[in-house]
C-alpha cells in the first residue's frame, strides 16, 4: 500500500492566494506522481493496493494509516543527510517513535540491495523481536546475518581514557569480570541461536565490550553492513520523546539502511 501524506498549508493574509485552486492543483500533482509510482511497483511484478492520499501531520497519517490497514511494517526512505543526523525530529524518526509496527528505513545512498545484514542482540524482549525480523529479512533476501552482543563497558575502565590505574587490583578485577562475562554471554548466544534452528542461514556471532552505540556503528563501518535490525525502546511514548533510545540516537547517525521492531510485531 502506497501512502502520501499532505501537510496543511498555511495562509498568510499578507500575502493572499486562491487556496483552493492551489490545494486542487496539489492533489492533481500527488495523485499523478502516485499513478506512475504504483505502475513502476505493477511492471516490476509487484501487488499493489490503492494508494492512499491524507491530509495532516505526515507521521500522524502513516501511523494510523498502517493501523487501519493492519500493516505488519513501515518502510520510509530518507538520506543526503547521513540518515537522521540533521533531521531530529523529522517524520521518519517520529514514525520509528510511535509506530506499532517494524520499520524499515531506507537509506538510498547505501547500495539498493541488501547483502548484509547486522542485528544488534542484548537479549531483550524487543531485541528477540528484532532478531526474528532479522532472521527473516535474510531468509527472503539470502542475505548474511551478523548478530553482535555488546558488553558495556563504563568510561572509568576505557583503556584509550583510563580513570582507574591500568596496574591497579580494581581494574584487573574489572576485566576479569568483563573475561567471565563474556564466556556467560557466549553460551547463552548459542543456546538463544539453537532454538531459532538457523543453521540454513549464512550467519555469525559477534561478542564486543564498549560503548553500545559506538560499537554498533564501527562494526557497520568494519563489515560494509547494508541494514540494521534493532529492537526498539520499551518505554513509554513520552519517556522516549524526553530521553530517547538506544534505537533513535543510531537512527539520527547510523550510515545504512535501518529496520526498528517492537514486540507488537513480529512477522
Amino acid at each position: 500500500t502506497l501512502i502520501h501524506a499532505i501537510e496543511y498549508i498555511p495562509y498568510y493574509p499578507y500575502f493572499p492566494y486562491d487556496e483552493k485552486k492551489i490545494h486542487k492543483d496539489l492533489i492533481d500533482e500527488v495523485t499523478l506522481k502516485m499513478d506512475q509510482l504504483k505502475d513502476v511497483f505493477v511492471q516490476n511484478d509487484i501487488t499493489v493496493n490503492d494508494y492512499i492520499i491524507k491530509e495532516g501531520n505526515a507521521y500522524e497519517v502513516i501511523c494510523e494509516t498502517a493501523n487501519d490497514i493492519n500493516a505488519c511494517a513501515i518502510v520510509l526512505g530518507v538520506g543526503q543527510h547521513y540518515l537522521m543526523e540533521k533531521l531530529i525530529g523529522s517524520t521518519t524518526e517520529k514514525v520509528a517513535r510511535m509506530a506499532e509496527q517494524k520499520v524499515i528505513i531506507i537509506n538510498y545512498e547505501k547500495q539498493t540491495e541488501i547483502h548484509k545484514i547486522l542485528c544488534a542482540y542484548d537479549f531483550s524482549e524487543n531485541s528477540e523481536t528484532a532478531l526474528d525480523s532479522a532472521i527473516n529479512m535474510a531468509q527472503r533476501l539470502d542475505a548474511h546475518l551478523d548478530i553482535l552482543h555488546i558488553v558495556h563497558e563504563h568510561f572509568y575502565f576505557n583503556p584509550v581514557a583510563p580513570v582507574i590505574a591500568p596496574d591497579s587490583e580494581v581494574f584487573t578485577t574489572h576485566h576479569n569480570n568483563i573475561a567471565n562475562a563474556k564466556n556467560n554471554v557466549n553460551q547463552i548466544l548459542e543456546e538463544k541461536i539453537s532454538v531459532k534452528k538457523i543453521d540454513h542461514l549464512s550467519y555469525k556471532t559477534h561478542i564486543s565490550q564498549g560503548d553500545p552505540i559506538m560499537e554498533i556503528f564501527k562494526f557497520i563501518e568494519t563489515n560494509n553492513t547494508d541494514l540494521l535490525s534493532i529492537g526498539s525502546s520499551g518505554h513509554s511514548k513520552i519517556t522516549r520523546f524526553f530521553l530517547g533510545s538506544t534505537a533513535e540516537k543510531i537512527l539520527r547517525k547510523a550510515p545504512c539502511s535501518i529496520m526498528t521492531s517492537k514486540k507488537i510485531h513480529i512477522q
